[in-house]
């Protein structure tokens, strides 16, 4: 595994190649100072293509396009109330 180290003292960030079971380094490479602290960084690959959990199983808040409920046509306004015609009675 890659793990990445900082100095405290010369803010110097590098790599380790090292096993799990592995010691952490003692010193830092560059001012042999022992102040290291572990650094979190995001992995440097993305898995792609069928078979991985974002791809096949991971439920979207949204509805995918094919099952989105047909949008409606714009209703025309009626036109205004009227009286009714009245016939006059030949």
């Amino acid at each position: 595994m890659i793990y990445d180290y900082r100095c405290e003292d010369c803010q110097n960030v590098f790599e380790v190649w090292a096993k799990v079971a592995d010691p952490a380094p003692e010193a830092c490479p560059k001012c042999a100072s022992p102040k290291l602290v572990k650094v979190i960084s995001a992995p440097a690959f993305a898995l792609k293509g069928s078979g991985w959990y974002t791809t096949d199983y991971k439920k979207s808040s949204a509805p995918k396009k094919e099952e989105a409920a047909p949008v409606a046509a714009p209703v025309a306004a009626a036109p205004a109330a009227t009286a009714p015609e009245v016939k006059a009675k030949a």
